[in-house]
């Protein structure tokens, strides 16, 4: 695609995804393995978007759907959650789950939800709650999927707790109960961070920690380091193993991202990640940068 054809599909997606913009308040947004579906959360509800791109040859997956028209709205789901949504996040790897997602919402509750009729090559227009996930007892912050076998829910909350979710092994869409609950952050926990093995898991929250913990899908997670920082913020990234990403706040009040990235590198001698260095990022006053 020419550049000038990707900006004139990037504007005409912008003004349709969000007319009413100023009316809806977006805060979680996600896209499907294969960049055909995008999910937006539109305060308790969320809307499911076929992403549609312009027809490069006659052997397109999706002949059928194809016009001339960028995007095109399919479903709103309402009425399940009651509270802002918070999260959303498609599962990608495993074919049984293919497009389907988690929500996490303000009111305390985490839905799985399936599509209706998902087959090979066809968009789906309907989607069910398969699984209610109600244990937290306040607003669901962050979530994050054991990217390998995506069979582990790993959830923050503003209950200041971490509870570690998995399904069992013939079902994978249903009945999901949490095996394990990390108690060791005393405020909302803002941020969590999964490496690509999924191994280790990074948390950070307001209490001025980042928690850096070991395990796997189906065994216990166990703290290995406590990194306190001066400033709280809301978002962490692994980079990779050996190498992750922490944004701060800028000063109380205006509780917005910091223009700055802190970076931290594992360090074999001490065996303990140790900041490194701070970058400083175009676009300050975000309250993400991923």
């Amino acid at each position: 695609m020419k550049q000038n054809q990707v900006c004139r599909f990037n504007k005409y997606f912008y003004r349709e995804l969000y007319p009413n913009r100023y009316l809806e308040l977006c805060r979680a947004i996600a896209i499907n393995h294969d960049n055909t579906l995008i999910i937006a959360a539109a305060e308790s509800n969320i809307k499911v978007i076929q992403i549609i791109l312009p027809l490069l040859s006659q052997q397109e997956a999706y002949p059928a759907t194809r016009t001339t028209q960028s995007i095109r709205q399919i479903e709103i789901l309402k009425g399940k959650h009651s509270d802002f949504v918070s999260s959303l996040m498609f599962f990608k790897k495993t074919p049984s789950m293919r497009n389907s997602f988690i929500s996490g919402s303000d009111d305390n509750t985490i839905i799985i939800w399936s599509p209706l009729n998902s087959f090979e090559f066809t968009i789906p227009s309907k989607w069910e709650v398969q699984c209610i996930l109600k244990e937290h007892t306040n607003s669901i912050t962050c979530l994050v999927l054991l990217t390998s076998s995506e069979d582990l829910i790993i959830s923050g909350s503003q209950d200041k707790k971490i509870k570690f979710w998995s399904p069992p092994s013939t079902q994978p869409s249903l009945s999901w109960t949490c095996l394990q609950t990390i108690e060791e952050h005393t405020s909302t926990i803002f941020g969590l961070s999964i490496n690509q093995e999924g191994t280790k898991l990074l948390s950070c929250a307001s209490d001025f920690q980042i928690l850096v913990m070991e395990g796997s899908n189906k065994t216990q997670w166990n703290i290995r380091q406590r990194i306190s920082v001066d400033q709280w913020g809301y978002r962490l990234c692994f980079i990779n193993n050996h190498v992750f990403t922490f944004q701060p706040i800028e000063t109380a009040p205006q509780l917005q991202g910091s223009a700055h990235i802190h970076i931290f590198i594992y360090n074999n001698r001490k065996e303990q990640y140790l900041k490194s260095k701070t970058e400083l990022v175009q676009g300050s006053g975000q309250y993400e940068k991923e």
